[in-house]
This record gives C-alpha cells, sequence and structure tokens, in this order.
C-alpha cells in the first residue's frame, strides 16, 4: 500500500494533508501494525509519500512550523533533521525599539494574537516578552 492523498485540511497553523501511512506495531494500540490516514504537515508530504513507496516507512515527522528545525522518524529509528521550513516566513529580530513596541501595543489593549500578528512573531514570543521572561 502507498501513501495516497485523501483530503486537504487545517491543522495547527498550516495545511497538511490527510495521508495512508504505516504505524509500526510498537506505536500501534492494537500492538499490530496497520494503515491509516493521519495528518502530515502538507510542505513534508511528497517527501514521505516518496518514502513510504520506496518501503523506507515514517513514523513521525514534523516540519517544525518555521521555529525550528524539521524531524523524520522512520520506523527503524532513525530521526532526520531537516532544515527549516520555506513555507513560513523568516520572523524579525527582536530589537530593543520592537520589544518597546511590542509592550506598548499590548498597554494599548491590542490582544497578543493581533501583537503576534502585527510583528510577525508567534504568540508563545510574544507572552514570554510581556511576562519579562525574553532573553
Amino acid at each position: 500500500m502507498t501513501v495516497t492523498e485523501i483530503t486537504n485540511r487545517t491543522h495547527g497553523c498550516r495545511k497538511t494533508r490527510d495521508c495512508w501511512v504505516c504505524v509500526p506495531a510498537h506505536l500501534s494500540h492494537s500492538g499490530k501494525k496497520h494503515w491509516t490516514r493521519k495528518p502530515i504537515d502538507k510542505c513534508l508530504f511528497r517527501l514521505v509519500n516518496q518514502l513510504n513507496d520506496k518501503g523506507v516507512l515514517t513514523a513521525s515527522c514534523c516540519c517544525g512550523h518555521g521555529v525550528a528545525p524539521g524531524s523524520l522518524i522512520l520506523h527503524n529509528g532513525i530521526t532526520l533533521e531537516l532544515s527549516r521550513c520555506e513555507a513560513y516566513p523568516i520572523r524579525p529580530p527582536l530589537t530593543d525599539r520592537l520589544l518597546r513596541k511590542i509592550k506598548e501595543y499590548s498597554a494599548g489593549g491590542m490582544s497578543t494574537a493581533g501583537i503576534a500578528t502585527h510583528f510577525g512573531q508567534n504568540i508563545s514570543t510574544i507572552n514570554r516578552i510581556l511576562e519579562g521572561r525574553y532573553e
């Protein structure tokens, strides 16, 4: 059986594709290897599809969502680190001026999500800045 695209849907903050993937016995609730549909980051779909079609079965994958390098875990236990996903924009560096502006927008009543969108950052980074935990 090969990985087959089923549908596109939103999962997390970007689109995924539901695919047929092989779940190894040690990760299966039944203790048996089986095939099931799982959401895969859209930017990794072709890579996972090609690997599985060639018999290199994947157990887990994540593109890193522009925050961290991605990873691909194979059934044999090998973990591959992937370069940063190009589907996500590079976030601007946080200068002292930008940190002050973020705090000003928050004091002015703008929501955390609005600030994150406006400054091209993720919400957890904005929360750390506002809580004084950003280094």
